[in-house]
């Protein structure tokens, strides 16, 4: 449960006799809803039905500094309601009340309440038999709205109104709640108006009767996360963008949808780049069915839930376009928790070398050396307690090299720190680093222009885009309360700046399968 992508993709190619990678992207993220698995007491909805009401002219005497009309909830009337059965048609029964609704009259000086003229209602409600102590309430709810600019005629405010209803019979029952979401919206009242002015209200699309639920961060947009390109620089650049054009955005966990995804990928170098292939791997729980809508260059195959796309040649200055539809649900994630391990391989500088082996570890602390990089989540290197970025050391088997100008000073202990995260399948995950360096100011707020680019040059990253992210101060890791990230933004929340020209960094963790 949370948020989800439908799935990641990445092209590689060849241009020159050289590689060529483009950054990886995701689709929109899908939120996932976990099922509310506990019994609650509430006002269930047995039957609800829409109504309207619409009257053409409403005519008060004008008030003095007449700015606005205002309505209110309506109401029913007081000894109006009447619930009687209907002969043959059980578990239903007749409806009967008068409903009033309240308005005030906005002036410049004070406000002029009134009521629309006494709404009758008769209508036949599903509410099954149950035992005599089990009582149903009849609920209404009610959105008026003005049809048309108020106006005045001989010393009279004339304006006309809409009503739109929902009647409801409600009863208070013990309930599991599998789910979140509104009733869906109630069955259609058929009923037809003579005048013009009504007709057109008629016509109109029941408006929301509830706030809009919270869904920042759901966005029908691409979303990226960008890695290093390992490739040497060559004349053609490979390009990917991944949309979700058509599917829901929200769904419920183990709720079989379909999307409709597009794959555009570019080259906007200046040569060809051949053998390009596009990975695609599907990260629904459940796979139901993938099929190729549309395609522009190439062949499709498909192994398991990875669709690869085998482009082969792609011209400067072209652009190709894959169109697919998914079909499949998100499980429920359990809390299973992640098994990770970590090694620390400890050494001391010199002050003369720049390349470390096994033999220079210091066994106290540990004796297995620096391990496979293919062995290995990620790294992390720490010298004299400070976290390295990655441009600034290289990894190997046995190896350990600083590409620095300078090696530390002598005495500077330095610690390689090998991170194993194994997925519940004990197979290893993957991981892609970047950290955002800049030097403490007299400010709390540091942007994308405040990165020190000798480092690197992506700024401050979505941490949505990410699986985890942390910050240093002056080599310390800090706590969650000291400070907030947001693309392109970092926020100090302490009560103390650093001092100038302390290094902070920030380090993002994006890992995948």
């Amino acid at each position: 449960a949370g948020l989800r992508s439908l799935s990641r993709a990445i092209a590689s190619g060849w241009s020159s006799n050289s590689c060529l990678i483009s950054s990886i992207t995701s689709g929109a993220l899908i939120h996932v809803s976990d099922y509310i698995k506990t019994c609650v007491i509430v006002d269930k909805v047995f039957s609800q039905y829409q109504q309207r009401a619409c009257f053409e002219d409403i005519a008060i005497d004008l008030p003095a500094g007449f700015h606005n009309i205002v309505f209110k909830p309506g109401f029913i009337m007081e000894n109006t309601l009447k619930i009687t059965d209907i002969k043959d048609r059980p578990h239903c029964k007749r409806v009967q009340f008068l409903l009033k609704i309240p308005f005030k009259i906005i002036t410049a000086n004070a406000g002029i309440k009134g009521y629309l003229p006494d709404i009758a209602q008769d209508v036949m409600m599903f509410m099954p038999e149950s035992r005599a102590e089990f009582s149903y309430h009849i609920v209404v709810e009610t959105r008026s709205e003005l049809l048309n600019a108020p106006n005045s005629c001989n010393g009279r405010l004339h304006f006309s109104v809409g009503v739109f209803m929902v009647i409801k019979a409600v009863g208070k029952v013990p309930l599991w709640v599998p789910s979140y979401g509104f009733f869906p919206e109630p069955p259609e009242y058929e009923e037809s108006f003579a005048h013009s002015i009504c007709c057109i209200f008629e016509c109109k699309d029941l408006p929301n009767f509830y706030p809009l639920q919270n869904k920042l961060l759901i966005q029908n947009t691409q979303a990226k996360i960008e890695r290093p390109i390992p490739c040497p620089y060559t004349f053609a650049n490979l390009t990917l963008e991944k949309y979700v054009t058509a599917g829901p955005l929200e769904v419920q966990a183990n709720e079989v949808r379909t999307w409709t995804t597009e794959i555009r990928i570019s080259n906007n170098g200046y040569g060809p780049a051949s053998n390009v292939i596009m990975t695609d791997a599907l990260l629904l729980d459940n796979l139901i069915s993938l099929n190729i809508l549309s395609l522009t260059q190439g062949t499709i195959s498909q192994k398991g839930n990875r669709l690869i796309w085998d482009i082969g040649t792609l011209n400067s200055n072209n652009t190709i376009v894959l169109g697919t539809e998914v079909t499949g649900s998100f499980n429920p994630k359990d809390n299973t928790i992640l098994k990770g391990t970590n090694y620390q391989y400890n050494t001391i500088s010199d002050g003369l070398k720049t390349s470390f082996t096994n033999d220079d570890e210091l066994t106290i602390y540990g004796n297995k050396g620096i391990p496979n990089p293919a062995e290995v989540s990620f790294f992390n290197l720490y010298v004299n307690g400070i976290l390295q970025p990655p441009i600034n050391y290289t990894v190997a088997e046995g190896l350990l090299t600083l590409t620095v100008d300078s090696p530390p000073k002598t005495g500077a202990l330095i610690i390689l720190e090998s991170l194993i995260i194994n997925d519940k399948n004990k197979a290893l995950l993957n991981a892609e680093i970047y950290q955002y360096n800049t030097l403490a100011g007299e400010e709390r707020v540091y942007t994308n222009a405040d990165e020190i680019t000798m480092y690197g040059q992506k700024g401050i990253l979505d941490p949505q885009q990410t699986s985890y992210q942390q910050l240093f101060i002056n080599g310390v890791v800090q706590p969650k309360r000291n400070y907030t990230i947001k693309k392109g933004l970092l926020t100090l929340e302490v009560a103390y700046l650093p001092r100038p020209g302390v290094p902070m960094s920030i380090q993002f963790v994006s890992l995948f399968t």
